[in-house]
Parts: C-alpha cells; structure tokens; sequence
C-alpha cells in the first residue's frame, strides 16, 4: 500500500490546529519502555477509542481522539510527521477506514434531522458530508466500501460516497452495538449481551454474532458462558477472547468451534496490534499491559497504566470504568501503542505491596519503597483511598481507611482482577453473579473481606490522581457527575472526588520499526521493505556505519551510490522511529538503489531447512529417514519454529520466541494435533493444555498456575464438539466468573462449589 499526500492542503487545512511536539519520558514506574504524552489537560477527558475500536490511520501517521470537556466534545488529529494536534469539529465517535487514511466521526446537526456523518481525507484535506441521522457508527468492510453504524431503528451500512443513503440491515437478524467488521473478511461482528426477564444471563445464547456485509447469516460467535472483552486479530484470523489466558476462535468457525489458546499470556481487553496478525496487546488500568506475540505464543508487559477512579459508597465517578480505562490499541506494524491514562506517568510515584494484609485495622502497609511519596498523605489502592501520617523507607503507618467514603473494592474492578482474587472479595450465592451489575447500593450483599489487601496491589498517590486546584472549575466536570435521573443520584459537589484527574492520550514505544534487506538482483541492487512497513516514511542510507541522508529517501524512488563501499540502510516511521541497520552489501562501482515498495514475488522472509542429528541435509533425504528435524529460520530472526518428523510423518511442533526458547509445543498422532501445550519460557513451567479428538475438535482445555511451589489446575474445560459442557475452576468474568463446578443441565449452566 502506498500513501500520498497533498502537503498543501496539509498546511493550510481548514481546522484548528497548533504545534504540539509530544512530550518524550521515561516513566516514573521504571522500566525500558519510553511514553510519549500527547495531551495533557487533567480538566478533560481525551481518549483514543474503546479498546477494540481503531485510533490509528492506516499508514500510522495519525491518531484520532476524543476530546471532553465539561458539557461539549470535540474530535482531534494527531500528525505525527508534523507534530501538530488538530481540532476538525465538534463531535463524536471518530472512526478509521481499514485500508485509506479516511477518518469518520459524528458532528452535531444544526437541525433536528440528527447528527452530520463526516469523512474526512486525511490526505487531501477535505470533509465530506455523507449523511445525516446515524447516531452511532462502527468501522469499515475490508474493502472500505461500506461504513457500519446503527440509528434508533436499527443497524445500518452507509455507502462511503456523498450524499449517500443508509442501508437498513437489521432484517436478517444483525443486532447490539459495537459493529466492528473483520479487516480482511466479509463478516462484521455484533455485540449484544443475551439476558433473560430477570437480567441474568442466558447460558448459551449469544454475547457476540457474526453476520455478512448485508446483515444475513447470522450466526453466534460467542456464548455468554464464554463472555469477556472480544476484538479481531490484525489478519482478521481470530476472533480474540480476553479476561483469561489469550484466546481466539477462527473467523470462520462460529459456535460452537474450538476456541484455542493463541497465546500464554493473560489478557484483560484484548485488541489489535499490528495489521499483520503476529501481535496482540491487552489493557490494564489495575494491572500492567502485555503485548504477546502469537507467532510463538509468548509475550511481556511494557508498562502499567495506572488509571482508575474512585468510586464512593454512594456514586460511581468511574461510570464503570468508562471514564477512566486505557483503551490500550498498537499502530499498524506494532511498534507502538496509544493508551488513555488519568495518572501522572511521568512523575507520580508508583510501588507495591510486599504482605497479604487481610486485617482492617493493619498498623502500617509494607511496600517495596516510599520513594516519591510525601512524608505524610493521601495513598490509592484499589478502589479505596488511605491517608497515612509517616513513612518509613519500606512503610506507610498511621492508617485512615476508606477516607472520602471510597469503597475498597467495585464490581467494574473485580472484572479485572484474576478469579483467584475475586474470590477473596465476593462469594457466589447463586449461578450467576453478575460483576459488572455490582454497584455501591448492591455490592454489600455479595462482598466478603473487602478490606483485604494483597501482596503485589499496585500503590499510586491519590493527591497527584487530583486536579490542581487552579483547574477546579465546575463547568469542566465530566456530565455523568451532574446529569438527572442517574442510578445513585448526582456526585457529591463537597467531595474531592469529583476533581479526580481525567484521562490524557499517551503513546509507548514497545519496539524498533523492522529492518529492511537489501539484495542484488543481477545488475541492479533493491532495499525491500521490512516485513512489517505500513508505517514507513522512507529510508536513511548509510555508507561505512556513517549516515549520509539528510532526508529519508521515500519508497518508490531511487538512490545513486556515488561512492564504493559498505552500504545499510534503516527504516524510518513517520512519528520518527527509526529501525537497525539493515545487512550490509558491498558497492564496487557506481550504481543505484531502487527503494521498493513492498518484497517482490520471490523474495520471503523465512526459509526452511531440514536436519538430521544437526547436519543439514535435502528435503528428500529428511522425509525418508525415522527421525528429522525441520526449522523454520528467519533472515533476522533466526530459528522460528522446529518440527519433527518420524518417516515423513509429523510428530512434533515447537515454536519459539524471540530468545529461541520454547513456548509453544504441539504433538501430533500420525500426523494429526493431539495435544497442545504452552510453557514459560525461562523455566518452563506449564501454563495451559489442551487435547484434540482426531476429529480436530479440543476435548478438554487446562490451564495451570504455581501455588506455594506446586503445578495446580485453576481451570479445566470439557468440550463436546466445541460446546462447553462442564469446567472445574474459572474463567473470564461472568458466569464462571468465580471458582466452582459449573455443568451444563439441560439448556442451562448451573454452579456448585467445588468440595461438595
């Protein structure tokens, strides 16, 4: 895909728009990972997205965001390459194009007939008004023909044309919110939680359905027993199902299919990162983020958010957690990723609990360290805020619980916890507790020692989660802490919690931009793009380690090698990441390099090679001895992935990460998956396993965790041909939200505790 621009129209765009280079820092919290802050107002609510709704343009150049403030909202660009920040109207919903820099939101409508649906080309510079009286929109078809959204009829597709006329699809069955179609397939998931009269959930009918570009075909892509947070993989291949240990069922498989662990990595709210399809992130707002890579199932966490509200016993200022989470996303070729955060990360002070503290009255909180904290002050736990009197070098002493009438814990926070520590909260008194219907006036009557602090909570200031108090104006308060007719009533205008920072729009730096190779082909000597180049600007070229562009060279052009010597070259991202240098190629004469656009035909990025006792041998031999090796090994990368074979047949499948240790390991029976396991890489501990009938459908699912220095299962599912029946333990964070004995009876999925 290439990209061109109009810079005049660029530069002389009819909006608002001011320099704002972002701020570049490394976090308080510590670690490798660099944030770049974009906005920074704690008066206003800027967010990019909810988390499985796309803040990145195509090419990676731009990030769109809310702007909230008080009663009124505004949708902002961010541009990268010129560092300015800008404001294109008043409105809503700001929503990418899959393949074109096409940016749609909603614009107040100057007359009744609902509000403006706007396109606007990034690069050209020009709004388009396509149609009037959608309230809500979701993103574009694969093909960026058909942008899906809904009215108070129904769901719709517009034409991405002017003056166009929306489609009613609502006939044949498509249904709910959230109209994400897949980027590479013709499906567009829906979700539209099932819930019977009595507002509990309904075992087996749907949490998210899939349907055609016209609305037909409907089918379940997800039942409530298996309800969380869901987003697309950037190929469009999996359906991805977080609150657990990653997980994803084939696009093209609907319930009920297997769904696979993709990954050993647990993840809240997954969502895409990358257009590739080899990563996937997660947010955390009371935990650290991860990005795993699905190539090998392997991952790691890069930063902690740090961002929540507190709430009171008498009314949600987080909205759930509307209003505060990180609706973490990654840009198109992985390398980075826009979070929302309502904490100062660059010098609030962060550390953590080192003992279980299940005691209310607990004369002091062991940390790692006081360092940042004030000798005397205000500490934010959880839901709950803690003022103490002094500190020593490992402890804060002195305690006040529960001050400003915080509640210690909230039903939207116990979504994120994992189910072991939800169950030291909340005890299940039916089959179907529903944690995010637990609120201040209904949380008491399931709750159990909620007070108890444990080893690893995350301890945040809670004087630098507030405005300053210059900035206290009541007419930028969120419009949720005013608004009439609200479960709970109005917030309490006498109470420092309604001047609790709102969020900012960040960027972290997770990795370098991909190496691009350079080869001869003949005569003639061509750069080819990294394997991953949606984001690429162009190329500096270096000569004997020197660099001797003053400028990236874009793609599609030429550079002369004016001089012999040692060439490399390095990409360059338009936000100005740059990659490694590329592998060397000796000029011996004058000549010129062609910058490609993309790999030619013949040209891949991974070779395979067969081995028998570590000597490399040919295919044919490899295929006709008992025992043979076959690698995977990339040109950058090294050893991808080794397969073993037994006469011919495969027998084994281990794939590896980037340090070459093994992740996940597969074991077929005559050359068909039995089992399937996955491992932590440093001291391979098991984490998950799941076994296959020769029909190809998973029969049972385990996952496993370390307690007290023993291997124990903490879920264990049992499959009839992709429909859960029964699991011991827990998972996600709904119906088997908490652990037990859940069985399928009938129609129905009924709990018992586990013991009896």
């Amino acid at each position: 895909m290439k990209y061109s621009y109009n810079i005049l129209a660029l530069l002389f765009v009819s909006v608002s728009a001011m320099a704002a280079p972002p701020e570049k820092f490394m976090p308080a919290q510590g670690g490798e990972t660099e944030v770049w802050r974009l906005t920074n107002d704690p008066a206003a609510r800027n967010w990019s997205n909810y988390q499985n709704t796309d803040a990145w343009s195509p090419d990676g150049r731009f990030i769109c965001y809310e702007h909230h403030k008080g009663q009124s909202s505004a949708v902002h660009l961010y541009d990268f390459l010129r560092e300015r920040d800008l404001d294109l109207d008043p409105g809503s919903q700001p929503r990418w194009a899959n393949d074109h820099n096409w940016l749609f939101y909603l614009r107040p409508a100057k007359n009744s007939s609902g509000p403006d649906l706007i396109k606007y080309d990034c690069d050209s510079g020009k709004k388009m008004l396509l149609c009037r009286g959608v309230t809500g929109i979701g993103e574009t078809d694969a093909e960026d023909t058909w942008l899906f959204g809904k009215n108070g009829n129904g769901i719709l597709r517009v034409p991405i044309k002017e003056g166009a006329r929306p489609e009613d699809i609502s006939a044949g069955g498509a249904l709910g919110s959230f109209m994400l179609p897949n980027p590479r397939h013709p499906v567009v998931m829906f979700r539209g939680d099932s819930r019977g009269s009595d507002g509990k959930d309904i075992a087996y009918a749907p949490t998210r359905v899939w349907s055609d570009l016209e609305g037909n075909n409907v089918v379940s892509a997800s039942p409530m027993i298996q309800r969380c947070h869901q987003a697309w993989t950037g190929d469009g291949l999996y359906h991805m199902h977080g609150n657990s240990q990653l997980r994803g069922r084939r696009w093209d498989q609907p319930f009920p299919s297997n769904l696979h662990y993709i990954s050993r990595i647990f993840v809240n709210d997954p969502c895409v990162c990358g257009r590739s399809g080899r990563w996937a992130i997660g947010s955390g707002n009371i935990g650290p983020m991860p990005v795993t890579d699905l190539r090998s199932g392997d991952g790691h966490d890069f930063l902690m958010g740090l961002s929540w509200l507190h709430d009171s016993w008498t009314f949600s200022y987080s909205s759930g957690s509307g209003l505060h989470d990180n609706d973490a996303k990654g840009s198109p070729d992985g390398t980075k990723v826009v979070f929302s955060s309502n904490y100062d990360l660059k010098e609030g002070p962060v550390t953590t609990v080192t003992a279980d503290l299940p005691d209310k009255n607990a004369a002091a909180i062991p940390v790692v360290s006081t360092a940042g904290f004030p000798d005397s002050g205000l500490l934010s736990i959880k839901n709950e805020i803690i003022s103490y009197e002094r500190k020593t070098s490992t402890s804060f002493e002195g305690l006040s619980r529960e001050v400003y009438d915080s509640m210690p814990v909230t039903g939207s926070l116990l979504e994120d916890y994992r189910p072991r520590r939800r169950a030291i909260h909340i005890e299940r008194r039916d089959n179907n507790t529903q944690l995010d219907a637990l609120r201040p006036d209904s949380i008491r009557a399931h709750a159990k020692n909620l007070h108890f602090i444990g080893k690893g909570d995350i301890v945040t200031s809670f004087d630098v989660r507030l405005i300053p108090e210059d900035m206290r104006d009541k007419g930028n308060l969120p419009a949720a802490y005013t608004r009439t007719g609200r479960r709970g009533g109005s917030a309490d205008m006498n109470s420092p919690l309604i001047w609790q920072r709102q969020t900012d729009v960040h960027v972290a730096v997770i990795r370098k931009p991909d190496t691009p190779w350079i080869e001869k082909f003949g005569e003639s000597v061509e750069l080819i793009p990294g394997e991953n180049h949606y984001e690429t600007r162009g190329y500096h070229i270096f000569l004997d380690g020197e660099q001797i562009t003053k400028k990236p060279v874009s793609p599609g052009e030429t550079f002369k090698f004016a001089k012999t010597g040692s060439y490399t070259a390095a990409a360059v991202e338009w936000s100005g990441l740059v990659s490694d240098e590329s592998n060397v190629i000796v000029i011996d004469a004058p000549s010129e390099l062609l910058i490609r656009t993309d790999k030619p035909g013949d040209f891949q990025w991974t070779k395979e090679r067969w081995l028998i006792k570590d000597v490399e041998v040919s295919a044919d031999k490899g295929r006709n001895v008992q025992w043979a090796l076959k690698e995977t090994v990339h040109r950058y990368d090294g050893v991808m992935r080794q397969k073993s074979y037994n006469w011919g047949v495969l027998f084994g499948s281990v794939d590896l990460n980037e340090d070459g240790k093994p992740v996940r390991v597969q074991e077929y029976r005559a050359g068909i998956l039995e089992r399937r396991r996955y491992f932590t890489p440093d001291d391979h501990t098991l984490v998950s396993m799941e076994l296959f009938a020769p029909d190809g459908y998973i029969t049972e699912s385990i996952r496993y965790e370390m307690l007290d220095g023993k291997l124990v299962e903490i879920g264990h599912w049992w499959f009839e041909k992709g429909l859960p029946v029964k699991l011991i333990g827990s998972e996600g964070h709904t119906l088997v939200s908490l652990p037990g004995i859940y069985t399928k009876v009938g129609n129905d999925w009924k709990w018992a505790p586990i013991g009896e």
